[in-house]
């Protein structure tokens, strides 16, 4: 199942960064994930994806409690073109009923909404298997030491790419923009 942003194609800011949490509604596997380049089509672009058992709250400037789990360099789409990651290194179990944080990060910027209606945490998408909560935009350092490089609330623009972990194994995506 697909659930649409609710933002135009050309909406939403951007940073290098942005930290979100996820609750899977059933067991699943994070295997991916699509976002939105907020500098259009560049070739030989550096992303990285990290990821954390439960909330990022309190973790933005801390390296060692995220694990990576996918660097690639990539050629990206136009702005408003979602640009795939076709796979992340090692994939994400999200056992039922437990949250999980990621962490996607390049120096060339990502497109994030910056919601009017939502505060930080709050629930912004759900398909019946995951749920996205609203997180926080990161600018300049990869893991910021001040405060005033975190943004929130900012909503991840683009796609979750996930595997129910059930026989036979359903793909899902959510928040397909």
């Amino acid at each position: 199942m697909n659930i649409k942003l609710a933002a135009s194609p050309d909406g939403g800011s951007g940073a290098e960064g942005i930290m979100y949490e996820i609750n899977a509604i059933r067991d699943v596997i994070i295997t991916s994930l699509d976002f939105h380049s907020a500098t259009g089509a560049s070739s030989n672009v550096d992303v990285e994806v990290y990821t954390k058992p439960g909330s990022f709250l309190g973790f933005e400037g801390d390296a060692s409690a995220w694990q990576l789990v996918h660097r690639d360099t990539i050629s990206t789409n136009s702005r408003n073109t979602p640009t795939p990651l076709n796979g992340f290194d090692t994939s994400v179990f999200v056992q039922g009923g437990t949250t999980q944080s990621f962490y996607l990060y390049t120096p060339n910027k990502i497109m994030y909404l910056q919601p009017t209606n939502l505060a930080d945490g709050d629930l912004a998408y759900s398909d019946g298997n995951v749920q996205l909560f609203a997180g926080a935009g990161v600018a300049q350092a990869k893991f910021p030491s001040s405060a005033s490089s975190i943004v929130s609330p900012r909503v991840f623009r683009g796609s979750i790419r996930c595997v129910e972990r059930s026989f036979p194994a359903k793909i899902t995506t959510l928040c397909q923009s």
